[in-house]
């Protein structure tokens, strides 16, 4: 997105997310209601997205307006799962 695969973003509370944007998520759900509200890419909507294991916040999937779809993931929060367990 937007000629990069990592962003630096702040929400409106201040709190500082390093991103990584995704194709797919595989082990991701996405929650709530779609709003554009805060939006850091122009035209997309965002819901919360959560590990389908644990529940815990991941990031955000965004809806673009052409229906196409990513996952803005926090980077830091990502753990790459052994290959004989994917």
């Amino acid at each position: 997105m937007a000629g990069t695969h990592r962003h630096v973003f702040a929400n409106p509370l201040g709190h500082v997310f390093e991103i990584g944007c995704f194709a797919a998520a595989p082990g991701c759900a996405a929650i709530g209601s779609a709003t554009s509200d805060f939006s850091w890419f122009p035209g997309t909507l965002w819901q919360a997205a959560v590990c389908v294991a644990c529940g815990r916040h991941l990031g955000w999937r965004y809806v673009q307006s052409d229906g196409g779809t990513f996952f803005g993931l926090i980077l830091n929060r990502l753990h790459q799962m052994p290959e004989n367990l994917a």
